[in-house]
């Protein structure tokens, strides 16, 4: 099964992907700058970085809160990680 379609924590697909385009959204929309804008917090990765810079939701309570940028090597890195920890709990 595709990662991007099962649940993460308590957070269903559905519920991240709603979060996603509404940050998306708050971007276009200027409320939000862009994460191209930051350095990754983890690796210090800039702008001119292989890998692009994205957001990470800490939660998905509000997409324009608990936002931490990341290359996308480290996010996917994370969250290979929170999924091998979740298994594990169960």
């Amino acid at each position: 099964m595709c990662a991007a379609k099962t649940s993460f924590g308590r957070w269903s697909a559905k519920e991240r992907d709603a979060v996603g385009r509404k940050t998306n959204i708050a971007i276009k929309k200027g409320l939000l700058p862009p994460a191209s804008d930051f350095v990754c917090s983890i690796c210090g990765r800039g702008k001119d970085a292989v890998y692009r810079i994205e957001y990470h939701h800490e939660t998905y309570y509000d997409p324009l809160k608990d936002l931490i940028p990341m290359c996308s090597g480290c996010h996917s890195k994370l969250h290979r990680q929170l999924r091998r920890t979740e298994s594990q709990n169960k």
